[in-house]
């Protein structure tokens, strides 16, 4: 793919900006800094969760694993390049003094946020500081908190420097203590914290209608990661927080970025289509979304396309992510309803009451 056909695509190309990935991949392997990025990746950590690789039906033409098995099966699907996670090619900063606990928080909502203060209590925890995600009600579950007289800390919004911004964050904490099986615990794992785990703990959460049909709770890994938590066995833990990462993939930068250069010059066609269509209707997509410069006119279908005209559901969980993968689905650890869709009030991936 030349350059003039990136370019004409590059407005397109968002998966790889989420977070400032594209960004870290400049800098660690010294390309241009006005290099076009045409690759997918997982937003959020792919522990294998999902039944096809995360992310991996982004329309960018190439998609960046970060492990071998993530690999094998993106390649499967659109080609595919091994490079290690942003995260580790982040500089590690030693510091002092720093705080012994901070506590990830589910998603926010009054109920969750409730729900983990006393979770918390009754686990004897005091003097931690609160991981809030900038989703949803953030700004109440800030309040919350600092009502009680906890501290909250937050990486922002994935921006173009939310990794660095999450890394130094990490940084300054012994350990981590997660309730849900969230990608923030690898990534502490792998810098070295303490991962601690609450397990009597359920959230709840609006998510997409196809939720169940797109995850795996039986995936190996999160298990894997969550028994080396609780049994205390830190390094091990800390060498599969890396390999889940990429670690070997931090070899030789000359050649990665000699890898990085080739695949994108071999790459034929600028969009990666994950359903199959006619020459006709991706030109009419490819106009519309030069028109309106919305991707969606490209990676969605049709019929959702539709769907954002019409009347639409979400599904309310209840789940208790760390008892799924430890013990799997059962109606104790996991409750599903639908509910109608309200704009800004119950969007996917925000907590719920």
């Amino acid at each position: 793919m030349n350059k003039s056909e990136m370019k004409k695509h590059s407005f397109l190309y968002h998966s790889a900006r989420w977070g400032g990935a594209d960004k870290i991949l400049k800098e660690y392997y010294h390309l241009d800094s006005d290099a076009i990025i045409p690759f997918s990746i997982a937003h959020g950590i792919d522990l294998h969760q999902t039944k096809v690789p995360l992310d991996v039906n982004s329309l960018e033409p190439i998609h960046w694993a970060y492990n071998d098995k993530m690999y094998r099966k993106s390649q499967l699907i659109k080609p595919s390049i091994r490079l290690p996670h942003p995260f580790l090619m982040l500089k590690e900063q030693e510091k002092e003094n720093k705080m012994p606990f901070l506590i990830v928080a589910p998603p926010p909502s009054k109920t969750n946020d409730k729900n983990l203060f006393m979770a918390l209590k009754s686990n004897g925890y005091e003097n931690y500081h609160i991981l809030v995600k900038e989703r949803g009600d953030a700004s109440s579950s800030h309040s919350f908190w600092e009502d009680m007289g906890i501290q909250t800390v937050t990486a922002g919004h994935p921006d173009q420097n939310f990794y660095s911004r999450l890394h130094r964050l990490m940084g300054s904490y012994d350990c981590l203590v997660g309730c849900t099986m969230s990608g923030a615990l690898v990534f502490g794992a792998a810098l070295g914290c303490k991962i601690n785990i609450i397990q009597e703990f359920s959230y709840i959460n609006y998510e997409t209608i196809d939720y169940e049909d797109i995850l795996n709770f039986n995936s190996k890994t999160p298990k894997k990661f969550l028994k080396l938590a609780i049994a205390d066995r830190q390094d091990e833990l800390k060498k599969l927080a890396k390999k889940i990462l990429g670690d070997k993939f931090l070899g030789n930068r000359t050649d990665t970025r000699n890898s990085i250069i080739k695949i994108i010059q071999d790459t034929k066609d600028p969009i990666f289509w994950s359903a199959q269509c006619s020459s006709i209707e991706k030109t009419v997509r490819l106009i519309l979304s030069s028109l309106f410069k919305k991707p969606l006119f490209i990676s969605v279908s049709i019929k959702n396309i539709l769907r954002r005209f019409l009347p639409q559901s979400v599904v309310k969980v209840r789940i208790n992510e760390i008892d799924i993968y430890l013990n799997g689905k059962n109606a104790s650890n996991f409750l599903l309803e639908n509910v109608k869709y309200n704009k800004n009030i119950n969007e996917p991936g925000s907590g719920a009451d």
